[in-house]
């Protein structure tokens, strides 16, 4: 296992592809974000064409060919509908905008909030478990956990999704694979239809807040952002 690589919130740097945030603070492994109104990460085909990536994403470039895993601990100002604060991982160059990529955290519909993976491979699907979190425009009580590895597998990449609820972080003991619950298993990412993989690894990997329709823009916070490679 590569240990010389681990990298923190101390690392990440807004993509110039995507917006800028309205406002940052960066305290040690505290890292809040507050996003710009109306905007979103999402795809869709014809006849709705959508295709956005428009939400502040602080990020670290990665080899998409190697086995990774990396980890958050976050908690969101979520009120308004489709707000969402989460882990993005993109496979390919941000600017590509045929390339997979997914995002898994908090997102507000429904008068709640729930706790969603959603994989664009190529248009966005989603899979989601209900939060017993309030609806409130300030990040408070608990922390959502959210572990996520990348493993090499004859399908392609193989990415696991993980979490879990969290009173407390703990970045020096993040919880055991006994106390994480299955959220998504991506078979087959950056893989397309015909079987052709692509030969792009200039992935990235890191945090995002947006809100479609919200004015004031979403807030949200991050903490205990680690990655590695599992090589």
């Amino acid at each position: 296992m590569s240990e010389s690589f681990i990298k923190t919130l101390q690392d990440l740097t807004f993509h110039p592809y995507s917006s800028a945030p309205v406002a940052t603070t960066l305290q040690h492994d505290h890292l809040k974000i507050q996003a710009p109104k109306l905007v979103d990460w999402w795809r869709n085909p014809e006849p709705v064409k959508v295709n956005r990536k428009d939400g502040p994403f602080a990020h670290i470039a990665i080899d998409g060919s190697r086995p990774f895993q990396a980890e958050v601990w976050l908690r969101s100002g979520l009120k308004g509908l489709y707000d969402q604060a989460c882990l993005v991982l993109h496979g390919g160059e941000l600017a590509d905008t045929s390339a997979h990529w997914l995002k898994t955290g908090t997102e507000t519909f429904d008068e709640r909030q729930w706790i969603n993976a959603v994989v664009a491979a190529p248009w966005c699907d989603v899979s989601t478990v209900p939060s017993n979190r309030e609806l409130s425009s300030e990040a408070s009580g608990d922390w959502i956990y959210l572990k996520l590895v990348k493993e090499l597998s004859i399908t392609g990449h193989t990415i696991l999704i993980k979490w879990s609820q969290q009173s407390i972080v703990d970045i020096d003991n993040p919880p055991t694979e006994d106390e994480l619950a299955n959220l998504r298993e991506v078979q087959a990412f950056g893989v397309k239809e015909d079987g052709e993989r692509s030969d792009d690894f200039n992935w990235s990997i890191g945090v995002m807040v947006s809100g479609l329709m919200n004015d004031e823009g979403a807030f949200a916070e991050f903490r205990g952002f680690k990655f590695k490679y599992l090589d």
